[in-house]
């Protein structure tokens, strides 16, 4: 049986070959293995937090320029603790869904009972910690100028029974909970503060509720022809980073982290409007 002829090649000389050859996927075998704990670790400390489609200047912004002021302060906390934020803007129903499913960390709200029992605010005994708040806000009514009837600071004053239904921008629990506590029937759909005045304009509402920093964009436009002030704001409420109540132990101590800085930094001047 005839052999195979041989190449000449030397027993040590092939396995050099076989190692040069061999040497470049061992470098990119490692330059992975290099690579993909540190993104690993980069996911694990960064938030994408849910801040809803309103804006509340100086305080929230669109998205579209410079941060608010609570944004800024929120994102230069975090950059002290290590931690990388990812600011998104949904419809509140949408933020609260995309939460429960993890999709998100985190979420700004107001401590309303509901929200209470279903998110992780900052606690200090027995209650909420208003030192660790992002953000203090003034909720006022708006109606029609030809309506008789205003709130005192205590007690609504309607002598006409004309007050039946009342307004607030889709998932804006804070303000439909003012609503219902005041008897009324609430329309909780608008999606825009132009809306919502359209609404009230055409009768469709008594009350619109909003916070005192949307009233400049909201009496802007056309569509709040007419309409006016209550004498007095109906609830000045504190705003909150809040997650899900079961958190990973890293995670949950990186948000403790979080709520102590930004009680530490929240009154510095570079986060009060000028």
């Amino acid at each position: 049986m005839p052999k195979l002829k041989s190449f000449g090649f030397k027993p040590v000389l092939a396995k050099s070959l076989v190692l040069l050859l061999l040497l470049p996927l061992a470098c990119w075998a490692q330059a992975q293995s290099a690579v993909e704990p540190d993104q690993g670790q980069a996911a694990q400390r960064t938030w994408k937090i849910c801040l809803g489609e309103v804006s509340i200047p100086p305080f929230l912004n669109d998205g579209s320029g410079a941060p608010g002021l609570s944004e800024q302060l929120l994102l230069d906390s975090a950059r002290l603790l290590g931690l990388h934020l990812e600011f998104h803007r949904f419809p509140g129903r949408r933020c609260r869904l995309l939460l429960k499913s993890g999709e998100m960390h985190a979420m700004a709200m107001a401590p309303t009972p509901e929200n209470l029992a279903q998110w992780q605010f900052p606690l200090h005994d027995g209650g909420v910690d208003a030192a660790k708040r992002v953000v203090r806000l003034s909720l006022v009514g708006i109606k029609r100028s030809d309506a008789d009837f205003d709130w005192d600071g205590k007690t609504l004053q309607d002598p006409a029974s004309q007050l039946r239904v009342g307004g607030a921008l889709a998932g804006r629990m804070v303000a439909s909970d003012i609503l219902k506590k005041l008897g009324l029937k609430v329309d909780g759909e608008s999606r825009s503060t132009r809306q919502l005045m359209l609404k009230l304009q055409a009768r469709r509402i008594d009350l619109a509720i909003l916070f005192r920093e949307e009233l400049p964009e909201a009496l802007s436009v056309p569509a709040a022809a007419g309409l006016s002030m209550l004498s007095r704001p109906l609830l000045a409420t504190d705003i909150y980073l809040v997650s899900p109540v079961e958190l990973p132990a890293a995670r949950q101590e990186q948000l403790e982290a979080l709520w102590e800085q930004l009680a530490k930094r929240r009154e510095l001047s570079q986060y009060k409007p000028r």
